[in-house]
């Protein structure tokens, strides 16, 4: 199960850790760095996230905005998709240790398959 916001109060740090605490021309300059602005999957989500805190303020946004926050650490930090693939894998194993498939491992496709 995905954690929520107001489940996780080092989240909440995180929400307010958005504005750097002196502003100047290096903050202006590598502010861009640590967002998802820049043409990756997630910047749909950090924008839709951004709004709503910005519409919000910090003290209710943290309440008001858990979805959009959940949806931007999800697709960042892909936690559903590396435990799916940590459940086929474990499921496999099971399979090949009662004895229901014959090798460990698929085969690879054909070199001209695709």
């Amino acid at each position: 199960m995905a954690r929520d916001v107001l489940t996780d109060p080092w989240k909440l740090g995180e929400l307010k850790g958005w504005a750097p605490l002196f502003r100047n021309p290096f903050t202006d300059i590598f502010g861009c760095v640590m967002t998802h602005q820049s043409g990756f999957k997630c910047q749909d989500f950090e924008a839709r996230f951004g709004d709503c805190m910005e519409a919000y303020g910090p003290h209710r946004g943290a309440k008001e905005c858990r979805v959009y926050f959940n949806d931007l650490m999800e697709c960042s930090r892909m936690t559903k998709q590396v435990k799916r693939v940590q459940e086929m894998r474990a499921e496999r194993k099971r399979q090949y240790k009662a004895g229901e498939l014959k090798e460990r491992y698929a085969p690879p496709p054909k070199i001209d398959a695709f």
